[in-house]
């Protein structure tokens, strides 16, 4: 081997090692990151059977000193009030809910189209007034709440101008939130607890040529 194959060879060996090196350090930074997402994803989840969030869970609250702000700064609560929609049927309610993203019928997330109801909603329920709200008793559920014979006001008229209408013609809305942890067992799976409940006839308008 003479002098120009050594010089060579050399050549190879060393940038072998630096091509070695540079993917080590890549895989070794997006491990660290990877945990540290996941982690903080974790920690930022509701109290459950592996995280218990109250204030007595020391490990939790040291937690906070390192990712004080958490996952919730960019998300609504999951535990808050929400309006849900359904259309009554001879076996009850039955949800019309383009949610949960995560669903088969919305390819579990990759789908983007239910993502309009929620402004759709918004626009629906932006027209109720306060006194068209019935109050359900505390700790009712939906449905509860739904066949209390007190809740069968008569239907508000409400118009829907959504270009992709989800809620149109009669729909039982529910002002709700969702059963705390502590007490699912008590609860099917479906249930949430009903704050108000309002009876509406929706009217869709096509803003193109104003038919509804």
């Amino acid at each position: 081997m003479n002098v120009l194959e050594v010089r060579e060879a050399v050549g190879h060996s060393v940038t072998g090692r630096k091509g070695a090196l540079r993917a080590a350090l890549g895989f070794g930074s997006f491990a660290i990151a990877l945990v540290a997402l996941l982690s903080t994803v974790f920690i930022s989840l509701p109290s459950n059977v592996v995280l218990d969030r109250s204030g007595t869970n020391t490990k939790w609250l040291k937690s906070l000193e390192v990712w004080p702000q958490g996952w919730a700064f960019f998300t609504k609560p999951p535990d808050g009030d929400q309006v849900l929609a359904y259309r009554e049927t001879p076996d009850g309610l039955r949800s019309i809910m383009a949610t949960p993203q995560a669903k088969p019928g919305n390819m579990f997330g990759l789908s983007r189209a239910q993502r309009a109801q929620g402004p759709e909603l918004s626009q629906v329920t932006d027209q109720l007034r306060s006194s068209d709200w019935f109050t359900c008793v505390e700790g009712d559920t939906v449905d509860d709440c739904a066949i209390d014979p007190d809740s069968a006001n008569s239907a508000v008229r409400l118009t829907d101008s959504s270009p992709t209408p989800t809620l149109c013609g009669d729909v039982v809305l529910a002002q709700a939130k969702p059963v705390d942890w502590s007490y699912r067992e008590f609860f099917k799976p479906d249930d949430y607890l009903a704050k108000g409940l309002a009876r509406v006839h929706v009217e869709c308008i096509d803003k193109d040529n104003g038919d509804t």
